[in-house]
Parts: structure tokens; C-alpha cells; sequence
């Protein structure tokens, strides 16, 4: 599998590969992608970028050690 959460600029180059190499199975006889995308919406354009502060409060905390609580 694939997170492109991690790595969304990836993502294309991710599934190229994949289905480079994918090999059937008896459980799966082609290859299988789904993706998905991450949306915020807002009555209004400034509502939206003041709630995407939270996720962006919750990655700088992961990335400064701080941990990450819910």
C-alpha cells in the first residue's frame, strides 16, 4: 500500500509503479486503486483557512516531538 498522505506528490508516480508491477492473484486479477482526498469546507474562504489551522497545529506538534492528541 501506498499512503499519499505522506507524500501527495507522489501519488502518480506511486500508481505508475504499481501497475508496472502488479502480478494477478487468485484474490485479484488486476490492479485496484482507490484514493482519497482530504477536503475542508466553509461558508466563506477565511473560515476555511482558520479551520485548517488545526491539522496544521496537529503536524507541526507530530514534527516538533511534542506528540499528537485528539
Amino acid at each position: 500500500g501506498f499512503a499519499s498522505h505522506f507524500a501527495p506528490a507522489l501519488l502518480h508516480d506511486a500508481l505508475k509503479l504499481y501497475r508496472a508491477q502488479f502480478r494477478s492473484s487468485r484474490s485479484l486479477d488486476k490492479p485496484y486503486v482507490m484514493a482519497g482526498v482530504p477536503v475542508g469546507a466553509a461558508s466563506t474562504d477565511a473560515e476555511a483557512a482558520r479551520l485548517a489551522t488545526s491539522p496544521l497545529q496537529r503536524f507541526l506538534s507530530l514534527m516538533r516531538g511534542a506528540g499528537v492528541y485528539t
